[in-house]
């Protein structure tokens, strides 16, 4: 966003027009900015000596030509490749609607069902489960495909 002539411009477009155009509330994206945010998050982590694995929340980012910018920063399957995390199996199947890998999916959930899990568990994804759904992560664990992750974290 910037202001040009007294004006809010967002991705080069006049606020108030896009207002008038789509109605409020509006919600816009600057899809050039959205890229450079992903990849500043990924450039930073990589100059602190780390292999990054940016997994940009869905529930932020639902609008699906953000998701394709998204999709395009990395090759598929790539570890350095931006991904995304789901916190529902609606999510995850939104994900792999928009071309994600399962891979390139991180599940972070809590008070998981058995109904989630149908979903979830066949799928090599990264599960990043509280302590309060312990017993689930352990059945997920059990049940999930050989290169799924779940990680728990005790309470402070």
């Amino acid at each position: 966003m910037r202001v040009a002539g007294g004006r809010l411009l967002v991705a080069g477009r006049d606020a108030e027009a896009l207002a008038r155009e789509h109605g409020t509330p509006l919600y816009v994206y600057d899809l050039e900015r959205v890229a450079e945010a992903a990849r500043a998050l990924q450039d930073a982590l990589g100059r602190a000596g780390l292999r990054p694995r940016v997994r940009l929340a869905l529930k932020a980012l639902r609008e699906p030509a953000a998701l394709r910018v998204l999709r395009r920063l990395g090759p598929p399957g790539d570890p350095a490749a931006v991904g995304l995390d789901a916190c529902s199996p609606g999510e995850v199947l939104r994900s792999l609607e928009c071309g994600f890998l399962p891979e390139e999916i991180s599940y972070t959930g809590t008070n998981v069902s058995e109904r989630d899990l149908d979903v979830i568990a066949p799928l090599p994804l990264h599960l990043n489960l509280t302590c309060s759904a312990s017993s689930t992560a352990s059945a997920a664990a059990a049940r999930a495909a050989p290169s799924a992750c779940a990680s728990t974290r005790a309470p402070e």
